[in-house]
């Protein structure tokens, strides 16, 4: 190398760095350029990750039915979220009905939503929520599925 020549970014790891070059006159087509001008540039995942995660600890708490979240998750998800609140369930015994008229008192409130696009059609979405005075981590991954947003990996802290 000498000093006449360029400096290259050494951290592009032999990718360009923008968009691939086509000769003059050529047109090529854009891939996918509905979904990916809809995604990022969209508040639909932050806000459809923040209201499935909300979702999802009321049905832990046992404030709603798990088939409420049936429409913006995958199956896998929603088999996870069944089977966790089956076991606090299990767990809590007898006092489970006075348990739940106290945490009615103690809404689920969203305190923070952080989104973060992977690619044109996914977006990974981080959630903070306080329950009472307590507060909890979240974090989903939010896809078009069949021309829809919903939620495919959902992790509860």
């Amino acid at each position: 190398m000498t000093l006449d020549q360029p400096l290259r970014p050494h951290s592009t790891l032999g990718r360009s760095l923008g968009p691939p070059a086509t000769a003059p006159g050529s047109c090529a087509p854009p891939a996918r350029a509905t979904l990916a001008s809809r995604l990022p540039q969209t508040p639909d995942a932050a806000s459809l990750g923040g209201r499935v995660v909300v979702i999802a600890y009321e049905v832990l708490l046992g404030l709603r039915t798990v088939q409420q979240l049936a429409r913006w998750v995958s199956p896998g998800v929603l088999g996870e979220i069944h089977r966790r609140q089956q076991l606090l369930a299990s767990s809590r015994g007898p006092e489970a009905p006075a348990a739940r008229r106290r945490l009615a008192h103690q809404s689920v409130r969203l305190i923070r939503v952080v989104t973060c696009p992977v690619n044109p059609t996914v977006a990974e979405v981080s959630a903070v929520i306080s329950i009472g005075c307590r507060s909890h981590a979240a974090a989903a991954r939010v896809e078009y599925h069949r021309g829809r947003l919903r939620v495919g990996v959902l992790i509860l802290g």
